[in-house]
Parts: structure tokens; sequence; C-alpha cells
């Protein structure tokens, strides 16, 4: 218990740190992935069934990226805990 209470002052900032970095990232990915969506509506024209499927595959990749995150996140609870051997 003591390693745990006296951790949590040393390591404090890293999860934070960590976790605005899984933010940044997805941040990134999420403009980049909106950006392609619009390309590829705009690919699609007039065809309904392309831009339905975009609309699913787009769906699916915010879906995969917030996933990401959320795993990066939870990941940085690991970060800076260590092992005692």
């Amino acid at each position: 218990m003591g390693d745990n209470l006296t951790g949590v002052g040393l390591i404090s900032n890293k999860p934070v740190s960590c976790k605005a970095q899984c933010t940044k990232d997805y941040n990134a990915a999420v403009k980049q992935e909106n950006a392609l969506h619009k390309a590829n509506l705009q690919a699609c024209g007039s065809d309904a069934a392309c831009k339905s499927a975009e609309n699913s595959r787009h769906n699916a990749a915010l879906a995969a990226l917030a996933a990401q995150r959320d795993a990066c996140k939870a990941n940085c609870h690991k970060q800076g805990a260590g092992t005692a051997g």
C-alpha cells in the first residue's frame, strides 16, 4: 500500500500527459478520416449505394479510432506503475 500512496504523486503527471497524447492522436486521426470521408462521398457522386457504403465504412472507422483511443488511455494507467520483482 505504501508504494501506491507514494507513487501517485510521482507518476500523476505521466498518465495525464499520456492521455492528452492519446486524445491528440485521436483528434488528428479523426480529422484525416473526416477528410477521406468527404472525398469519398464526393467521388460517389449521386450513387446512393456508394454513399451508403461509404457512410458505413466511415462509421466503422470512427468506432475503430475511438476504440484505439480508449485502449491508449487505458494503457496510460499502466505506464510508470512498475512491478516489484
